[in-house]
């Protein structure tokens, strides 16, 4: 099993948890395609459920692959714990 298929197993188990989901991504320096492809499939799953999937602190690089892909229109991109706080303050 490689990384792809882990990281869409994992992310899959939580989604039928019924709640929002946080992916802390501030180690990561690169997402694959795939990679990519299995956020954007979570995210569709957990929005079915009126859940979401939060991305926080992005690095430099990943965050300008999701402005590219046009990700900070579906789903929330927060750079900090703040940020996220916050966050769940709104949609309380």
């Amino acid at each position: 099993m490689d990384v792809n298929d882990k990281f869409n197993d994992v992310l899959l188990d939580l989604t039928e948890q019924g709640k929002n989901i946080v992916l802390d991504i501030a180690n990561v320096d690169f997402i694959s395609s795939t990679g990519f492809g299995v956020i954007a499939n979570c995210n569709g799953k957990l929005k079915q459920e009126d859940n979401q999937l939060i991305i926080l602190s992005p690095t430099n690089n990943v965050q300008r692959v999701f402005e590219i892909l046009d990700f900070k229109h579906i789903l929330p991109i927060l750079n900090t714990p703040k940020e996220l706080k916050e966050y769940f303050e709104t949609i309380k």
